[in-house]
């Protein structure tokens, strides 16, 4: 493989992170709030990744620590709490193995959740400097933004246009549906060309590390093509309701 595809893949697999961590704060958002407690099983799965995860990082096999957390970061049925802990635990092992930028995505969904975020006390020196420093900008920006703008004029009374909020709501639900999908297609070519980097390698511990890369993205691109695809289906769903609404 050329260092032009790894750079390549790498790219790609920042792209498909960050798509996911936008899809879940638009989901978390949107959703109204339900009651009662996830099942048993989801949530003994939940917990046996989160040891397998930080087992990993004890036995320092970082790279199969960052499989895992991102895995958990992809599971829609996470928890808030654990979500942002996921998130801190993928930005820790990204800085210790020297990917800033992807240390940097992790640590700001943090911030932007819980911005007096409390740093565990074993941090290590190396991810405590970083995270301190995405906290600095993160608390510096509205600042800047507040002495920069001026205070906004009133707006003028907006007239009503007549569009239906349930127009709004399938619009809104149809275009996180498409942009799940398209993140699943995404997932799903990184498997395809991590599988072909496989059969390509003759170094053996290479291809099991890879055929695992592929496992993560094709669970990945399932995730995407799921929720995308319940959300399209929504997203008809209020629309024949709304048509039918006019029509009467």
């Amino acid at each position: 493989m050329t260092c032009f595809d790894k750079r390549a893949r790498r790219i790609a697999t920042l792209a498909l992170v960050a798509w996911l961590l936008l899809a879940s704060r638009v989901s978390l958002a949107e959703t109204p709030a339900t009651t009662g407690a996830p099942g048993a099983a989801e949530g003994a799965e939940i917990e046996q990744l989160f040891s397998a995860a930080e087992q990993a990082e004890e036995r320092l096999d970082y790279e199969e620590a960052a499989i895992l957390w991102t895995e958990l970061i992809a599971r829609p049925d996470l928890s808030a709490e654990r979500r942002i802990a996921a998130n801190f635990n993928a930005g820790r092992i990204a800085r210790i193995r020297g990917q800033d930028l992807e240390a940097r995505m992790h640590f700001t969904h943090v911030l932007q959740r819980v911005p007096d975020f409390r740093v565990p006390p074993d941090t290590p020196p190396k991810v405590l400097h970083l995270f301190e420093l995405v906290r600095q900008e993160h608390q510096s920006a509205p600042a800047r933004d507040e002495v920069a703008t001026p205070p906004p004029a009133e707006p003028p009374p907006a007239e009503d246009d007549g569009l239906s909020p349930l127009w709004i709501a399938a619009g809104a639900t149809g275009a996180l549906g498409a942009a799940l999908v398209a993140a699943g297609g995404l997932a799903g070519w990184l498997s395809y060309g991590t599988e072909q980097a496989a059969l390509e390698t003759s170094v053996q511990t290479d291809r099991v590390a890879l055929y695992d890369e592929r496992d993560v993205y094709a669970l990945m691109a399932n995730i995407g093509y799921a929720a995308g695809g319940i959300g399209l289906v929504v997203c008809a769903g209020l629309a024949a309701v709304t048509l039918i609404e006019e029509d009467e």
